[in-house]
């Protein structure tokens, strides 16, 4: 499995707002002992790829309803190729997003304008 925070190529990747963070693991955390969990309405993530020559910076633009769902059939995914458990930490959430995931969503701009 990837390594947090990067891409497959070992490059950041990150999301901009602490706020989504926050919120991302309290949904995870619902999620995982089985509570309902909601989206926050309107809100959209922003994730950069950065690059490493300047203006080779790209970016993601998706509502947070569907970093849910990429992060929810990513999971499940990677949890089917271990029987439903995880082989280290059985306990822990962790999970990523990659920038295969992302790419229908790249300089998504539109998002954030229509909004405005």
């Amino acid at each position: 499995m990837p390594n947090p925070g990067k891409d497959h190529q070992g490059r950041g990747m990150a999301i901009l707002d602490r706020q989504v963070r926050r919120h991302y693991f309290r949904w995870k955390q619902a999620a995982h002992r089985g509570q309902e969990t909601s989206s926050i309405r309107q809100l959209v993530c922003v994730f950069v790829l950065a690059a490493e020559e300047y203006g080779e910076d790209q970016f993601f633009v998706l509502e947070w309803s569907k970093v849910q769902d990429i992060l929810i059939a990513n999971y499940t995914r990677w949890l089917d190729s271990h029987g439903g458990v995880r082989p280290r930490k059985p306990d822990s959430l962790h999970c990523s997003i990659v920038e295969p995931d992302l790419r229908d969503y790249k300089d998504n701009w539109s998002m954030i304008s229509s909004r405005l």
